[in-house]
């Protein structure tokens, strides 16, 4: 198996930081810790952050199922949601005070 190259170690780290933290938490730093390089190869591949957003995002969608929405199997989500939110008790003013009680 081929050793991942030190770009595929960046995109690795970030998919996991920007998960784990978030992206406006997550730092340059975070990410080439986790990669396991020097800071200095990041503006190798990136000139900022957010173009390595991008290529995360684009990853991310790859790896999606978006099957699911084009199922007609499934139920639509309205429906779903439907019989979920008929199955919950009605909420009314008086339910809501009794609670509160």
């Amino acid at each position: 198996m081929a050793k991942p190259s030190v770009r595929d170690k960046i995109v690795d780290a970030a998919l996991d930081r920007f998960h784990t933290l978030g992206f406006s938490a997550c730092s340059v730093q975070d990410i080439v810790d986790t990669a396991g390089v020097p800071k200095g190869s990041f503006y190798n591949y990136f000139k900022a952050k957010e173009l390595l957003a991008l290529e995360v995002l684009s990853i991310y969608g790859k790896d999606c199922n978006r099957q699911i929405l084009s199922d007609t199997g499934l139920p639509p989500p309205s429906i779903v949601c439907g019989d979920i939110l008929n199955s919950w008790p009605p909420i009314t003013p008086n339910s809501v005070m009794k609670k509160a009680a």
